[in-house]
């Protein structure tokens, strides 16, 4: 070995970059474990190292110096760019990547997932260059769907279409939750296919609470709000039938809890003869007495004909919500 800093082996350079931390774990985990199997299984030439604590000497030991044993080595540099420590460490590194040529003989895999002004760095842009550079934007729409469906397939699972986007609802595109959410209804399920009643069991979900901010913009005539959070929902890829199933379900409880009011039952019941949480009563009660019985009637009506014309019409959704809005006067 030589401690000529000229002296560069050949490397093959990966870069995983992105806000979607879960997904750059997994493949990481990938590029680890094949290396355990084709390369070194004991794992002793696979080194990590923290970007923010990295020296130009820590560098040039990790990524210079032979394997034990085994010619290859795995050298992990995780969020390089959080270094305030060494500044000449991006030069090293710049100077490391450029000179690289051939085949490789140490793999150096670089993880940044965290933001900040990275993207503007020389070095950044060095890497983005390079053949296996990846970005892990957070999913969203269809891909999340399809991400959950192919997540619970690999775990020998299945979960429904409709069980899916009552996920997407509960838990957005936080993967690292929604990963212990599926193996939860899987567990549950024991090989049958995951329900959307087993989400609405099971699953920690801010759906009722996203149902209840939108009816609630309707209560205080706030268009703009309503307007929204519905287009918040929708690009978060949940879909148009089951906003208007979640809506309706909400407004059928603000007319049942308005009832009960009227009638003078005692609140304290309202959870148990409704079936559901007395946290949800609880908030829903201010809620129902922002409107009339009428305004909820209408409201309701208004929900069934916008169902049948999605099913009977080629009216875009969003234009069929814009005009719930316009007929329940929101906004003046």
């Amino acid at each position: 070995m030589t401690n000529d800093s000229s002296f560069i082996p050949q490397i093959m350079i990966i870069f995983l970059y992105g806000v979607d931390s879960y997904r750059i774990q997994q493949k990481l985990n990938k590029y680890k474990q094949k290396f355990l199997r084709d390369i070194d299984a004991s794992g002793i030439n696979i080194e990590i190292l923290e970007g923010a604590e990295i020296t130009v000497e820590s560098f040039r030991k990790a990524v210079l110096s032979g394997g034990l044993f085994i010619k290859k080595r795995m050298v992990i540099i995780k969020n390089i760019f959080s270094n305030r420590k060494d500044k000449s460490i991006f030069t090293e590194i710049e100077n490391c990547v450029k000179r690289n040529e051939g085949d490789a003989d140490n793999i150096l895999i670089f993880i940044q997932n965290q933001e900040h002004k990275s993207h503007l760095s020389k070095l950044f842009k060095i890497l983005l260059t390079q053949k296996f550079s990846e970005e892990f934007k957070p999913l969203t729409g269809s891909k999340l769907n399809q991400w959950i469906k192919k997540e619970a397939e690999a775990r020998g699972g299945k979960i429904t279409r409709e069980a899916v986007q009552a996920l997407v609802v509960s838990v957005g595109n936080n993967l690292w939750q929604m990963s212990n959410e599926i193996d939860k209804l899987l567990g549950y399920k024991e090989g049958k296919a995951v329900e959307v009643d087993d989400v609405r069991l099971l699953v920690r979900a801010r759906a009722d609470e996203n149902i209840f901010n939108l009816t609630d913009a309707f209560s205080r005539k706030d268009k703009a709000g309503a307007l929204k959070l519905f287009a918040d929902q929708i690009n978060a890829g949940i879909s148009f039938q089951y906003l208007l199933t979640m809506i309706a379900r909400q407004i059928k409880i603000l007319l049942q809890i308005k009832d009960a009011l009227a009638n003078n039952r005692p609140q304290y019941g309202l959870a148990k003869e409704l079936g559901l949480h007395p946290y949800a009563v609880q908030k829903s009660i201010p809620q129902a007495r922002n409107f009339t019985f009428d305004e909820l009637k209408k409201i309701y009506s208004q929900l069934l004909g916008i169902d049948v014309k999605l099913k009977t019409s080629s009216i875009e959704p969003e234009a069929l919500f814009d005009l719930l809005v316009a007929q329940m006067d929101v906004g003046y």
